[in-house]
């Protein structure tokens, strides 16, 4: 049995395919899933990434919506889960934004909304997982880059 049966994993983006690819890899670990996608998924979508991970494994999976440009949003789908009684063992901060463009043709509000979901967004859902980590006395944060860090 792996150490990983009685934790949840919330992955964000993770109706992607590095996302999704992610969430198969814990699920097949027998952790609990919660699939987090900025976008309001339509039903199928998500139906058939719980069904399939459930098949390999998870011990359930549950479907999170919230826009991580809004820190509201963030706070709200944390409540969300501890109402539900989901605490996260495991976050992988995997949502991003990658647009890339001369800095004199880049348009600013662009640019916020980068910095909104890569940057900001993960300081955010670090720190409302660390409550229900410190709580347990454990817990993983694992934070994913990409090659856009290095192009400017």
């Amino acid at each position: 049995m792996s150490y990983l049966h009685d934790k949840n994993v919330l992955v964000t983006g993770a109706l992607g395919g590095i996302g999704s690819a992610i969430c198969l890899a814990y699920a097949r670990q027998g952790a609990g899933i919660i699939i987090h996608d900025r976008v309001a998924a339509d039903e199928e979508t998500v139906a058939a990434l719980k069904a399939q991970l459930l098949s390999v494994g998870a011990r359930e999976v549950c479907y999170q919506q919230a826009d991580l440009g809004s820190r509201q949003e963030i706070h709200a789908m944390f409540a969300r889960l501890r109402e539900e009684q989901r605490d996260v063992d495991v976050l992988v901060n995997n949502a991003a934004i990658q647009k890339t463009s001369p800095i004199a043709d880049f348009p600013d509000d662009l640019w916020e909304s980068i910095i909104a979901i890569n940057l900001v967004a993960v300081y955010h859902c670090t720190k409302q997982a660390l409550v229900d980590m410190r709580r347990k006395g454990w817990g993983r944060v694992i934070n994913l880059a990409s090659v856009h860090g290095l192009v400017g």
